[in-house]
């Protein structure tokens, strides 16, 4: 009995000596892990150079189409084809980037190496991914990841020239909306009298004007509303102002759930660089005039928490972005309250009506590319009365008739109200 006991007592020990001794060496192998791993990094960041580029930072944008063009990757034989658009859902060109994995290229004589990760959570305001990019190259060559970095800034950019970017609201931030647009000519728009050239010498003046308006402790910032009859040219005229001044646009959108006063404050005091801010169809937004609606509460018309008094404070408040150009549209003012197109946050209200009998000549002698005083324009337009027709009414029956000027001549008869369905 005695023996059996001592026996177990040993049986006992030994499994207890041996747990302790694999507990021993586990933790001995965990920190011997953790110290090689430091040792590793702190090598690492002694030769390496790295910089991680997020796909939610524009730079990752930049840098795909840069390794895009570059003679390494297209020697590549792991790449990922992506498509990308020249207008908004036209167009279509298919470009080949670096492949999720490691990559290797050659960078005025410096060897970088790239690492694409593809992350498995989704941004759930585009529904793609999160990725990033690693660049890696030895600690003397950092200038030159630098450089590429630039070069591909600069190369994206350039892609942009003579053409308007457009930039849409999404979940508190601007993103670009599509790939750029072809300028629209200002020849285009055709506007009552001197409208056109008004505008755009109001603004070309405030851009050029900021040392006068900070001297005089007046707030650098333009507002515009153009009002009138739907389907005149508003936002195509908008369109040519920003290309004819190489500006782009940023289009808020008020009817967003998820818009609120933080929000809106947000969106118009952190707009891109030279562009223009859009709000279309203002009224739309706001429904009451100002007798009918607490300032200072919820509009019950709305569809999201978005507040008047949050909105009028985003145009003009103490913390509003200098530099600012504003346009607002409207097809029914007289639905705007007094305080919203109030001088400081509208600067000039311009009309733009149904169209002039010259407006309608004008638009036949462009779209046939005619003479300004060609007789058949002249026909055409001696059909209609001052402001009877919309400009879209007009052009959308020309369109009808693209090779014919003397067929839509004949058949303009059909354009006249009580022919109208």
């Amino acid at each position: 009995m005695n023996q059996l006991i001592k026996n177990n007592s040993k049986t006992i020990l030994l499994g207890i000596s041996s747990g302790i001794s694999l507990f021993i060496i586990n933790g001995g192998l965990g920190i011997f892990k953790n110290i090689s791993n430091y040792i590793l990094n702190c090598i690492n960041e002694k030769i390496y150079y790295q910089i991680d580029v997020d796909s939610k930072d524009k730079s990752f944008e930049w840098l795909l189409y840069w390794l895009s063009e570059h003679e390494s990757v297209k020697d590549s034989t792991h790449l990922n084809a992506e498509t990308v658009y020249n207008n908004i859902g036209k167009n279509p060109k298919v470009i080949l980037v670096p492949s999720v994995g490691q990559h290797t290229i050659k960078y005025k004589g410096k060897t970088i190496w790239i690492s694409r990760i593809r992350d498995s959570t989704f941004d759930m305001g585009s529904g793609a991914p999160f990725e990033s990019i690693k660049l890696s190259t030895l600690i003397n060559n950092s200038s030159a990841v630098n450089e590429l970095l630039q070069e591909a800034m600069l190369l994206s950019l350039n892609k942009d020239i003579g053409k308007t970017v457009i930039y849409i609201n999404s979940e508190g931030s601007w993103e670009r909306f599509g790939n750029p647009r072809s300028i629209r000519s200002l020849d285009s728009v055709i506007l009552n009298n001197n409208l056109k050239q008004q505008l755009l010498d109001d603004i070309k003046s405030f851009i050029t004007n900021e040392s006068w308006y900070r001297n005089r402790g007046i707030p650098y910032r333009r507002g515009y509303l153009l009002y009138g009859e739907p389907g005149n040219g508003k936002s195509s005229l908008i369109n040519a102002i920003a290309g004819a001044l190489n500006l782009d646009i940023c289009i808020v959108s008020l009817s967003q759930k998820e818009v609120d006063d933080r929000q809106i404050n947000h969106l118009l005091n952190n707009a891109p660089p030279k562009s223009i801010l859009l709000i279309e169809d203002i009224d739309a937004a706001f429904k009451s005039h100002r007798s009918q609606v607490d300032l200072d509460s919820t509009n019950s018309n709305q569809i999201n928490s978005l507040t008047y008094s949050g909105l009028l404070n985003a145009l003009d408040g103490v913390a509003s972005q200098e530099g600012r150009i504003l346009f607002m549209t409207t097809n029914r003012i007289e639905l705007l309250d007094n305080a919203l197109i109030r001088e400081g946050r509208v600067d000039m209200k311009i009309e733009i009506t149904n169209a002039t009998k010259e407006q309608a000549s004008q638009l036949f002698s462009h779209f046939y590319n005619l003479p300004q005083d060609s007789p058949l324009s002249n026909q055409f337009s001696s059909n209609f009365a001052n402001y009877q027709l919309s400009m879209s009414q007009i052009q959308g029956f020309l369109l009808k008739y693209i090779n014919c000027p003397e067929k839509a001549i004949e058949e303009s008869y059909k354009l006249l109200p009580v022919n109208l369905s």
